[in-house]
């Protein structure tokens, strides 16, 4: 959980990890969306709120950080691959300063736009969630000193999420990054890469190594195998080839 450490002690650093706005900075519209707990209440958008009934936001994309986007597939078939992909997501959290992040959990898709504070708050809840979900005890890793804090992001509003497929190209993604088990949602995924290319839109494909590791049984481990293998060589075709 080097990456859980790394994020708290950013945030705890610079001012504790309480509740930061989520400021759309630049001047370029994009869309209007559903309002976000730290939205700017000078953005809301009255027509699309009168249409759903459901308070909605203008989203300005910020020109500084357009085209990037962290795509992040929350599901595994256990605690290993879980982990796995959650120390990546954060890891590409940590190292970059995104426009977009979105979050699936195979049933709805949860789309964030931010400052880099905002951003890691959401990434930790996620990871977290994750990680209590699958039986990890959290209070031994994180300093007692942070705790409460900690609790302060794990009440974060994550949003009520869409059942749009986050394997989506909008126009103002450039770059991608995939965090994703291949074996949830192949097809999609395959054609979002193969539509990426032709695009010439760069992406980068995280996987888990060796994710037939959780299998229950060597029978059912050599099967995931067989078929990892197969879908990982046609994502290397696609995004090197």
């Amino acid at each position: 959980m080097r990456e859980v450490i790394l994020a708290l002690g950013e945030l705890y650093g610079i001012g504790g990890l309480g509740y930061y706005k989520l400021s759309p900075r630049g001047l370029e519209y994009v869309e209007s969306r559903e309002y976000i707990e730290g939205d700017l209440l000078n953005r809301i958008d009255f027509n699309a709120t009168a249409k759903t009934g459901t308070l909605h936001i203008k989203y300005f994309l910020d020109e500084g950080s357009l085209g990037e986007a962290i795509i992040f597939d929350i599901r595994s078939p256990g605690r290993y691959t879980a982990d796995y992909l959650a120390s990546k997501f954060l890891s590409a959290i940590l190292n970059s300063d995104r426009s977009i992040v979105l979050i699936t959990d195979g049933v709805k898709t949860y789309r964030y736009e931010g400052n880099r504070d905002y951003i890691l708050k959401i990434a930790l809840y996620w990871v977290f969630r994750i990680a209590l979900d699958k039986g990890e005890e959290i209070y031994e890793i994180v300093p007692p000193k942070i705790m409460s804090e900690l609790e302060k992001v794990l009440k974060v509003n994550r949003g009520n999420g869409t059942t749009e497929s986050p394997y989506k190209l909008s126009y103002e993604m450039r770059e991608v990054i995939v965090i994703a088990h291949p074996l949830y949602d192949t097809v999609k995924l395959l054609r979002f890469l193969a539509d990426a290319k032709s695009r010439e839109i760069k992406v980068k494909v995280i996987y888990p190594e060796s994710p037939w590791l959780d299998s229950e049984d060597l029978e059912r481990a050599y099967i995931e195998y067989q078929s990892f293998r197969k879908v990982t060589k046609v994502i290397e075709d696609l995004v090197e080839g």
